[in-house]
């Protein structure tokens, strides 16, 4: 039987070279080995002891800016991000063309905005670079999914410079490819809250009395149902639409992994619904015994009156030949009646723009 592992939340509740305008497939990884050592690695390594990160540190923006670099060649995403964000006061060009690209790359259409325009105000900016920023501009509302804003900034980046990369990109230009439906839940319900347990055992294919245990009770009228047998255990997101009446959400493990759920937060969803959303890392074991790689994905679901999910998206996967591991992190951003997720990426490979950027909730 694949153990269970519940965690409690706290949650609950100076100018050098400049950037080029580089698509994300042209990066690529450097190796481990001293050899392969990018000319930043003393900046990386004060930024990974902590050294020089507040504004008063040690690191002048050059320094930042290798460190970033290095960090980017190691596909570390998020730390190189944070390193520029602490280089970026300083105004320097390189460093904020350097942000606004690898924000693209991670997905983080809003720091790429904001660097980019950054860039802009230089009126000092040669030809060549103020049309890559143009061009991270364009990169940026394709994240926002604003189709218009993208083909502004491509033309904008066009009159100034005729490389094909940016003409590529204009003519390539195109609405971003919709999430696939979060998977279907047995006992979706409206059911009675007496048979929920029968129910979710019966579609499990367990055979006699069974034993629910439920968790993760963070308020917005939704938590976590385990069902218990000899065989085999499954846990789901459930919710209670009305009183007395319960509706399954979704199911947060699989077939013989061992779950542990590592975030659950309730927020402010559609109409004032509790939005739940929950993290959870899967790990499953092959023939022998031995544990695989640990996977992971976040579920965005709206509890209330009309439950539903609304996400799901992998934030751990392990992905190419050998196998690396892409971690990305999901954020749900309101605004007045708009919800959207934005999914950045932490570290690893780089993946397709359309799973990056902002995905509309409702």
């Amino acid at each position: 039987m694949p153990a269970l592992l519940l965690v409690g939340l706290a949650a609950c509740g100076s100018s050098t070279a400049p950037t080029p305008a580089r698509d994300a497939a042209a990066v690529t990884v450097v190796g481990d080995d001293a050899a392969d050592a990018p000319a930043g690695a003393t900046a990386e390594a004060a930024l990974d002891a902590g050294d020089g990160l507040d504004a008063g540190g040690a690191l002048d923006p050059a320094e930042r800016l290798r460190a970033a670099r290095a960090l980017s060649e190691k596909l570390r995403w998020k730390a190189s991000i944070d390193a520029l964000v602490q280089a970026a006061p300083s105004g320097d060009e390189a460093v904020l063309e350097e942000l606004a690209f690898t924000a693209v790359v991670a997905g983080d259409g809003r720091r790429a905005t904001a660097a980019a325009t950054e860039v802009l105000t230089h009126d000092d900016l040669p030809a060549t670079r103020r049309a890559t920023a143009y061009y991270h501009l364009g990169r940026a509302a394709e994240l926002r999914g604003d189709l218009d804003a993208a083909r502004d900034a491509y033309e904008q980046a066009l009159r100034l410079d005729d490389r094909a990369q940016f003409s590529t990109r204009l003519a390539k230009l195109a609405p971003r490819r919709a999430p696939p439906p979060p998977p279907a839940p047995p006992c979706a319900g409206p059911l009675p809250a007496t048979q929920l347990c029968g129910c979710l055992a019966t579609a499990m294919g367990i055979e006699g009395p069974p034993r629910c245990v439920a968790s993760h009770r963070h308020g917005g009228a939704a938590w976590a149902v385990t069902v218990v047998s000899r065989a085999a255990t499954a846990t789901f997101l459930v919710a209670q639409p009305a009183k007395g009446k319960v509706a399954t959400l979704a199911r947060l493990d699989a077939d013989d992994a061992e779950l542990t759920i590592t975030d659950w937060t309730v927020t402010r969803g559609p109409a004032g619904d509790p939005l739940i959303h929950v993290d959870v890392e899967l790990v499953g074991h092959d023939g022998a015994g031995k544990a695989r790689p640990a996977i992971g994905h976040a579920i965005l679901c709206v509890a209330g009156a009309a439950p539903r999910c609304l996400l799901e998206v992998p934030t751990l996967e392990r992905v190419g030949t050998p196998a690396a591991a892409r971690r990305t992190d999901v954020d749900v951003e309101v605004t007045g009646d708009h919800g959207v997720a934005w999914v950045t990426l932490i570290e690893g490979p780089a993946t397709a723009p359309d799973l990056l950027g902002a995905l509309p909730l409702w």
